[in-house]
């Protein structure tokens, strides 16, 4: 689809160039779309925060593991690009998501914190003390509600 609008109206920034990182053979592997093709996509200013959202709002808590790994690992490799404040943004929505009923949303949001924890220390970010305080206890508040556990309790 995106190939056909890049081709019909011809005025969609860096469509072209986008196109040819990301064509058939790029991303028929898992892998290689989320961790080559993706930062290379997220490179041109244009696509960068609704690639970022996307892997947040949706790949990170995707049922299957697998993608909920690779979003994680995407997100973190496009935060440098992104700025501090959607790291903050990414950060206030993961540290919510750990709270989740649901084990995939809980599994994908502590993932996303393992990715995204180091390269926003690398990076420079300053963290709030409710950031930090909410990190610090994640561990307790998941053993203490015994959020590993699926719905039955197993």
């Amino acid at each position: 689809a995106f190939q056909e609008l890049v081709g019909r109206q011809g005025n969609i920034p860096n469509g072209i160039e986008a196109l040819t990182i990301a064509d058939y053979f790029t991303v028929s592997a898992r892998k290689s779309a989320y961790l080559s093709v993706a930062p290379q996509i997220a490179a041109f200013k244009e696509y960068s925060r609704s690639l970022a959202e996307h892997l947040l709002d949706a790949k990170m808590f995707h049922w299957e593991k697998v993608l909920r790994e690779l979003a994680a690992k995407a997100l973190a490799t496009l935060l440098p690009t992104l700025g501090e404040s959607f790291g903050h943004e990414a950060l206030g929505v993961l540290l919510l998501k750990t709270s989740d009923l649901e084990l995939d949303v809980k599994h994908g949001a502590i993932v996303g914190l393992a990715e995204l924890l180091p390269i926003m220390k690398e990076e420079g970010y300053e963290l709030t003390e409710d950031e930090i305080q909410k990190i610090a206890s994640l561990i307790e508040r998941v053993d203490e509600t015994k959020y590993y556990r699926g719905k039955g309790g197993t």
